[in-house]
């Protein structure tokens, strides 16, 4: 590499640890995740850079309270440390850092990394090799990790039964003239994302892409911290891989697919399901907890379900945002519960006309804006006035239709970049291919063969010919059962918040 391209990867690694250090000090794992995990296929694999990265991931996970995923990058980490003796003497930090969090993970392998440190260091670096000393005197392996606290969800909001004044709004109430023209205003940016969307040509795969940034952004807010790298795996057929997130994820896979199976008829099934999900909440795990008992539960559910498909004066818009204000006041944002809620209201968009499939992402404005939309739904609660929240949800409708629409435009030009590269004579299927890598930016054979309806050789010849083209890269050097990543649209989507 030469000197300029050496010094400007050195600025870039900079900026991103700079980017990660923020979202992990305020508390935004995902985000932290998500940067991180963008970098793991940066370098090469069995490198000093390598470990130092995966020891990072690691102690992220960690403070994210996802120890099982921790302990999959850490163990990688310490094979390699363990191939590449030297790399100890040349880093003692790394090895003892990499120690100490692979026992806080609850890794059994502790031990083994422990040894073989102490007798490299132990004629090298004294102050390092005491510290070795004391970390296996301390350190057995098999040892319970130390205790982690779990976050309460980010989505719970505190409200003494006293405090609460909200209530839904009668049918045939009004609202300030300046509401009506904001949720026109509102109306009008869905219209025009729902037409632009439909004429796209990644219209095939762009609820799939809204729907799995909104599973990230929907699993932070209720306590469970994902990278969307992880979602995107998680989608792909045949997958089994230490990089899969733990069981939450799958759960919030499972009730977006209700959405996108058949968005019109999901919302009683999510709503019903809803109540079942805070009822099965695991005691014990830190999370905040409904005070509601299961007919409480009921009743809420019901009641809201018929207010909003009753006949009523209030646009639809204004009644999504009361709904969304409603659900948060009346203590049902528990564990899962707060993502089917959330997929609720993004169902109704479809269910009422406003949009042709579920391509608002509701969960990504709320996160963007959550210190903001909490004082606003607090202010609801105390004051009962939902003017300003829904002039508050109007205007941020209008903002994520604004980006939605740009980082659209934004992968479109990449499409049409990679087509561009392409050798003219090839096949519409790998055109295809190519318009999904540009849509939801990682893929396998099996999501092809699927897709396509061909064979495994017609895949694998795809594939081959993408990374040729340098399309795609293969993540993980993995020689079977590969995964293939678009870098550049991965990118886009994880970019941090302009909104």
């Amino acid at each position: 590499m030469q000197a300029g391209s050496l010094d400007k990867a050195r600025e870039d690694e900079t900026t991103a640890d700079a980017v990660i250090a923020h979202y992990g000090a305020t508390g935004r794992w995902h985000q932290a995740l998500d940067q991180a995990m963008v970098r793991l296929d940066h370098y090469e694999e069995d490198s000093l850079p390598a470990v130092r990265h995966l020891l990072m991931l690691g102690r992220l996970l960690l403070a994210a309270n996802r120890p099982s995923t921790a302990r999959y990058y850490l163990e990688r980490a310490r094979g390699i440390v363990l191939d590449h003796e030297w790399y100890v003497t040349e880093d003692p930090e790394l090895a003892i850092g990499l120690a100490t969090a692979l026992h806080t993970s609850g890794s059994p392998t502790t031990r083994r990394l422990l040894d073989v440190a102490l007798a490299l260091l132990v004629d090298v670096d004294d102050e390092a090799a005491a510290r070795v000393r004391l970390l296996i005197a301390t350190t057995t392996d098999g040892a319970k990790p130390y205790e982690i606290t779990r976050q309460p969800a980010s989505s719970a909001l505190a409200l003494s039964g006293d405090g609460n004044r909200f209530v839904l709004p009668p049918s045939g109430s009004a609202l300030r003239p300046l509401t009506y023209r904001l949720l026109a205003d509102a109306q009008e940016a869905l219209g025009r994302l729902d037409e632009i969307v439909h004429r796209s040509p990644l219209r095939s795969l762009w609820a799939r892409s809204v729907q799995t940034r909104e599973i990230q952004r929907s699993a932070h807010l209720d306590g469970v911290h994902v990278a969307l790298r992880e979602v995107l795996l998680a989608y792909l057929p045949g997958v089994k891989s230490g990089q899969a997130a733990e069981s939450d994820l799958a759960r919030y896979v499972r009730s977006t697919d209700l959405v996108l199976s058949d968005s019109t008829s999901a919302g009683g099934e999510l709503l019903q399901e809803m109540t079942a999900a805070a009822t099965d909440a695991r005691a014990g795990d830190g999370r905040h907890r409904s005070s509601h008992d299961q007919a409480s539960r009921n009743k809420v559910v019901r009641r809201l379900l018929a207010w909003t498909r009753q006949e009523n004066s209030l646009p639809m818009l204004a009644r999504l945002a009361i709904a969304t204000c409603y659900l948060q006041v009346s203590d049902m944002l528990d564990a899962h519960a707060g993502h089917l809620g959330r997929l609720y209201l993004g169902a109704e968009l479809v269910r009422g006309g406003l949009l042709r499939a579920p391509w608002f992402p509701l969960s990504t404005w709320i996160d963007t804006h959550h210190e903001l939309y909490q004082e606003q739904v607090a202010q609801v609660a105390a004051t009962g006035r939902v003017d300003p929240f829904i002039e508050f949800f109007a205007r941020g409708v209008v903002n994520i239709c604004r980006s939605e629409l740009a980082l659209l435009d934004d992968l479109c030009r990449l499409r049409e970049r990679l087509l561009a590269a392409l050798p003219a004579r090839r096949s519409g299927r790998i055109r295809n291919v190519v318009t999904a890598v540009a849509t939801v930016p990682m893929i396998n054979n099996r999501y092809i063969i699927d897709h396509e309806n061909i064979t495994m050789r017609s895949a694998t010849d795809i594939t081959a010919a993408l990374v040729d083209h340098g399309q795609v890269v293969v993540m993980g050097g993995a020689r079977y059962g590969r995964v293939f990543c678009c870098a550049e649209a991965l990118q886009m989507l994880v970019k941090p918040d302009a909104t």
